[in-house]
């Protein structure tokens, strides 16, 4: 299985699109992926605060750094 993980990129569309009130599942269709990776990555760029739809805010940039540091912190493979 072959996992691939969002670009800084991607993670802007989420959040311009998020912040537009468009359906998390329309978002995961834009970006051609499932939705449970769409909320994972709601849940990642989490800013900790209400948005202007009254939902929770999204950040790319808090997304990007908190996978970044995520990578970091993984543990690595026994023997590599």
């Amino acid at each position: 299985m072959n996992v691939t993980s969002f670009t800084y990129d991607e993670r802007k569309k989420i959040e311009k699109l998020y912040n537009a009130n468009t359906p998390v599942p329309r978002i995961a269709e834009a970006l051609g992926c499932n939705v449970v990776k769409v909320h994972r990555e709601l849940k990642r760029g989490f800013t900790h605060a209400l948005d202007k739809n009254e939902r929770k805010g999204y950040s790319a940039k808090i997304g990007q750094e908190t996978y970044d540091r995520n990578v970091r912190n993984r543990p690595t493979a026994f023997g590599a």
